[in-house]
């Protein structure tokens, strides 16, 4: 996920048409022109010509509107939390369940927790701990969140796969919308319910 544009791009004296792909840890160019910057270390500024990217002494720049620049120099220059991807915004009612890892529990301080799913979840956001995949339980869970709440089911990588957690939600009745990388070993999917 991110945004990915495939577009003329110069570095070093060479012009060549790439593809530019940027999630929120890593701006990845290439094939020919060829870089994978993580965005810590990144400064972006825009221009008539589009995007200019500097990382230390190298320079890419990339043919864009001034408009998707603007949008794509302001997601490099301040890239998203961890509290923004996961959509805890103040104000937003937050429920976690199990054992969420500690990254999540710190962004999502002062909500209801739960060992495991209640009847009923009184929350806009609900991130849940999953270890093994039970349609059964996932379509509880799916039954107990409000009708316009975002579940997010957070999953170890190397245990489970994503694209088995997506199907197992799916056949519980959830709607797969979103991903995010919570940390080098788990990763989120978000889902709301099926209408």
């Amino acid at each position: 996920m991110g945004r990915e544009t495939k577009s003329a791009v110069t570095h070093g004296g060479t012009t060549a048409e790439a593809r530019v792909h940027l999630d929120s840890e890593m701006l990845a160019i290439g094939p020919p022109v060829r870089a994978s910057l993580a965005l810590a270390g990144l400064k972006a500024e825009t221009g008539a010509a589009g995007l200019t990217v500097t990382a230390g002494r190298e320079t890419y720049r990339i043919a864009m509107s001034e408009k998707e620049a603007a949008a794509w120099a302001k997601a490099i220059n301040h890239p998203p939390s961890l509290a923004d991807k996961l959509g805890l915004n103040p104000g937003v009612n937050v429920a976690l369940i199990g054992d969420v890892p500690e990254a999540v529990a710190a962004v999502a301080e002062g909500s209801a927790r739960y060992a495991k799913a209640p009847r009923a979840i009184a929350a806009d956001v609900t991130l849940a701990m999953v270890a093994k995949l039970d349609v059964k339980a996932l379509a509880a869970l799916a039954a107990a969140m409000p009708k316009k709440g975002a579940l997010w089911l957070i999953y170890e990588k190397g245990v489970l796969k994503g694209d088995a957690v997506i199907f197992a939600a799916r056949d519980a009745g959830l709607k797969d919308t979103k991903v995010a990388k919570i940390s080098e070993t788990h990763t989120g999917l978000r889902f709301i319910a099926r209408n």
